[in-house]
């Protein structure tokens, strides 16, 4: 009997990530940068379950202790955004678009 498998594949433009422990982000505040009409994909990981929030986009992802989640976004707005975790409001990053 074949087997038949499905490959799912995500095309982004740019990947990036940034790690948030003990309430910092590990190496400061980072500003990812885009051109209009790219994919972009930033994953953020923590040590304590978390949403982050990218501001303009209204994206949200929630973020597991101990895991990751992903934002993906197509950059159609120009500008630089922020993205904060919901809980303690902390800014994660910022995602500037030209």
């Amino acid at each position: 009997m074949a087997r038949v498998g499905v490959i799912v594949a995500i095309y982004h433009d740019h990947a990036f990530a940034v790690e948030v422990v003990d309430g910092k982000v590990v190496g400061g505040l980072p500003r990812f940068e885009a051109s209009i009409g790219d994919l972009v994909e930033v994953a953020v990981a923590s040590d304590v379950d978390e949403e982050v929030h990218l501001h303009a986009y209204d994206l949200t992802v929630t973020v597991p202790a101990g895991g990751r989640g992903v934002l993906r976004v197509e950059a159609t707005i120009p500008g630089v955004f922020e993205a904060e975790l919901h809980g303690s409001g902390l800014r994660v990053f910022e995602l500037q678009v030209s």
